[in-house]
This record gives C-alpha cells, structure tokens and sequence, in this order.
C-alpha cells in the first residue's frame, strides 16, 4: 500500500469511527443537511441540494460543465450516486440517495474540505467526504414502488475531489467510493452494484461512446446508432472495458464537443440506458463494481464487515481531452482502491 493510499484509507476510517456515530439518528434537525458546492471553474457539482419536491439527498444532484448544467436533481433514484445489491437484485439495494417513494438515506457525517484523494498538493477546498446510512430503494426494476425502503445495515462514504489545474487537470473529478456491510446484511454483489452511476440530460449529453483502454474511444451502438435519443426507454445496454462517454455531438464533431465520461482502472462492466423521469428523459451511465463475466466467481461477493473502496475518475470536454485527462490520472494515482 503506498503512502498516499494510507493516508486516505486513514481518513476514511476515522472519519466513520468519529463523524458517523456523532450525527447518526441525533435528532430530527440535521445540521450537517444542507447544500455543498464544489467549483474549479470547468467542473462544478452541488452535493445536497434541494431537490424540487424540496427534500435533499445526500448525492451530488447536479453536474456542471463550463458553467453548463449537465445533469439535473432529479429523484432519490437517479442524479449521481452509488447503489449496491445483493443477489436479489433490485429487491435488495442499499442506495445513497434514498428510497422510490423518495425519502431521503441519512446523511451521517460531512467533511466539507477534504483531501483524501491522495494526491499532495490539491488544495483541501476542492474535495469533499460524505457519509450515509442507505436505505433500501426498494422498487424491484420497473415494475413499480413498493413503498417505503427501510434503513439497512450497510455504510456507505462518498468523496470526489476537483482537478487544480496544477496536480490534476481542472477537467478531472476523483471519486471515492466506499461500502461496508455491518450485522445483519445480506451478502452483496459487485456486479450488480454502481460504482459510480449518474443521470445526466438525454438531449444534450446524446451520443454515446466506449473505451476498451481508456485510448480509443468507439461509438456506443445499440442496432445502427449512438444516439441514445432513439434507443428503447428503460433498457440497458453493456459493454466491458474502461471508459464510457456521453457527448453532445456525433463522433465527426468529437474535437469541438463536450463530453462526460467515467474511467475505471480495472476493466468492467459498463452501462448506459435511455430513462424517463417525471418531467424529462435522462440518460443512465455507469461503471459496475465489478465484471458480469466474473459474476460466479468468489471475489464478485462482499461477506466481510470491512470497508471496500473503489476510486474512479469523471473526466470531461473534448474527447482528445478526456484521454489526456486520463492518461495523467494513471500516471499520478497510484492505487484504486481494494473492492
């Protein structure tokens, strides 16, 4: 493990073992629920913000690029979030932001300013550490809200950290990702859980693309086309391999067009879908937490009661951008994570 990882790893833990059990359930005031907002002059995302049905969700409910709204708070299900499963599916997913009838999981602690990315010199004032006590999101694929989705035994801490310009390109966004069963819960599934996935607008984050290597970028097609605008709603499409984009333009225009894309550094499963939300289409995209061609395997599991991290990486602009962006990631991270 290097120097950086402990150090992150450090802060993690004390982070849960202090934070957490201060704010947990204390009351029906929450100090810690209000908004967050992180801002580098190209990337800019609020954290808690409240939604139009006026409740907050400990996700990040909206993704700016450029000064442009890319994503919007939509719902407990959707903005830009981490979900994790167990082998019953949809029917067991501790989710970070809340249940389908919209309540919201608890935000447990908050490190504003945090610099547990593990790379020196990021000034602290560009990342931020969330904790959560998930509940069940609890509608079993698209076939409707069960109800209310009870709190789980299940820890979840949440992080991202801005590019400076200097250390890290202002287009790059660390993200932080970490699961921990306690008593009680049920055995998850890495393949079945999102690491990280985001909603952002169909209309204008349109065309989709794919990376093996995170080098060569190729269209994204379901049948004859990328254009997610025309594939069906609610169906999800994968691929396997390290990146995934959504663009506002069609490939001939990549060099002039601004792009969303998230990088794993361990091959995956990765999926996009066309959605529908009460009020516009979104697009799903996400990096799984681990490969549906490892699924029967024993490291696909979580059984343990010890933190399991996962670090990704959000890279945005031009697509010859987002390769350099992520080539200068590999060369300054070096450790992903154990999950």
């Amino acid at each position: 493990m290097t120097q950086s990882m402990s150090i992150s790893t450090g802060i993690i833990i004390r982070f849960l073992a202090v934070i957490i059990p201060t704010f947990a359930f204390a009351s029906p005031y929450n100090p810690l629920d209000k908004p967050y907002i992180k801002d580098n002059g190209i990337i800019r995302i609020g954290i808690n913000e409240q939604h139009p049905n006026g409740v907050r969700y400990p996700v990040i409910s909206s993704v700016y690029i450029n000064t442009r709204q890319v994503m919007p708070p939509d719902n407990a299900g959707a903005d830009f979030q981490i979900t994790t499963r167990s082998n019953k599916g949809n029917l067991w997913n501790p989710t970070l932001g809340g249940d389908c009838k919209q309540n919201p999981s608890k935000l447990t602690g908050v490190l504003a300013n945090w610099v547990g990315a593990g790379l020196s010199g990021i000034p602290s004032s560009n990342g931020i550490l969330i904790g959560v006590k998930p509940r069940l999101y609890n509608e079993p694929g698209l076939t409707g809200c069960l109800g209310e989705g009870p709190f789980v035994p299940v820890r979840f801490n949440f992080g991202v950290t801005l590019g400076d310009g200097k250390v890290l390109p202002r287009e790059a966004m660390i993200i932080d990702m970490s699961v921990k069963r306690e008593p009680g819960a049920e055995v998850l599934r890495k393949h079945l859980s999102e690491y990280p996935v985001a909603f952002p607008h169909a209309k204008l984050m349109r065309y989709a693309y794919y990376s093996i290597d995170g080098k060569t970028f190729r269209p994204f097609n379901v049948g004859y086309t990328n254009d997610t605008n025309v594939w069906p709603v609610g169906k999800n499409h994968n691929k396997e391999g390290k990146a995934i984009a959504l663009c506002q333009t069609p490939r001939s225009k990549l060099d002039g067009t601004t792009c969303m894309a998230f990088y794993t550094h361990s091959p995956t499963t990765m999926t996009l879908s066309l959605r529908n939300s009460a009020s516009r289409k979104l697009n799903l995209m996400t990096l799984l937490g681990g490969s549906n061609n490892n699924a029967s395997q024993t490291s696909d599991k979580i059984t343990d009661y010890n933190w399991h991290t996962k670090r990704a990486l959000m890279a945005v602009g031009r697509i010859g951008t987002v390769k350099a962006v992520i080539s200068i990631s590999e060369s300054k991270i070096k450790n992903w994570g154990n999950f």
